[in-house]
């Protein structure tokens, strides 16, 4: 995605694919107010 290769290395997107598919970032994700608010319908 061009709005990700703008700001970051090939390495850094991979690093922060391998983190938000980790246990951690699932659950940062799933705590995110953003996240939460739109599984329960709100925007």
């Amino acid at each position: 995605m061009p709005v990700y290769t703008k700001h970051f290395t090939e390495q850094e997107i991979e690093s922060l694919i391998t983190f938000y598919r980790s246990t951690t970032g699932e659950k940062m994700v799933d705590k995110n107010p953003i996240n939460s608010t739109r599984k329960h319908g709100n925007r």
